[in-house]
């Protein structure tokens, strides 16, 4: 949404105006936020300025919010998938969940690449339509942080954004086919 100045007003002063007009004492409002340190008075220029480390601190408090509520999807999600390892060949094996700060970093980095905000029900969705679609045949399921998001063949790829995209468009998930040929059988 664009702002348009409404009688020369820029949208800084009529947002300052706006949150003024909320305040029933502006002289107290004005005496703690100068003695919570949040801004001061410059008797040179006779203004009132926003002291640099309440910025900080509003801005680390804003960012500690994103934190947890990211987490808490994180959480949501590592729910969804199975418990303990994926199985590759004789060997090899990957946790199905992956760690909170691997997940954490696969969202941040699906969010980077799509550009274009997801609801956290609607990813909580898009995995519960995945991990379902599987019908608890879990060998051609890829592991949480890589249904998030992952490289292959130098391009970034998400499972995540296409179970997003069809929930979008109404679509529903398709059963995977299952590996057992005789499942299929009459």
């Amino acid at each position: 949404m664009e702002f348009k100045p409404y009688k020369n007003y820029t949208s800084d002063e009529v947002c300052v105006l706006y949150a003024l007009t909320q305040v029933k004492d502006r002289h107290k409002f004005t005496q703690r936020m100068v003695d919570e340190g949040r801004i001061r008075y410059n008797g040179k220029t006779k203004v009132y300025e926003i002291a640099d480390e309440s910025i900080q601190k509003l801005f680390d408090g804003i960012m500690e919010e994103v934190r947890e509520e990211r987490m808490q999807v994180v959480r949501r999600l590592m729910d969804l998938f199975p418990t303990g390892n994926k199985h590759y060949g004789e060997n090899g094996h990957v946790p199905w969940r992956g760690s909170e700060a691997l997940v954490r970093r696969k969202l941040d980095a699906m969010f980077a690449f799509n550009g274009a905000p997801v609801d956290d029900e609607t990813l909580v969705e898009a995995a519960r339509n995945y991990v379902a679609s599987f019908n608890g045949d879990t060998t051609k399921m890829r592991i949480l942080p890589y249904f998030i998001i992952k490289k292959e063949n130098n391009e970034l790829d998400s499972d995540m954004l296409k179970e997003v995209e069809k929930i979008r468009n109404g679509e529903q998930t398709q059963p995977v086919a299952s590996g057992d040929w005789t499942s299929s059988m009459v």
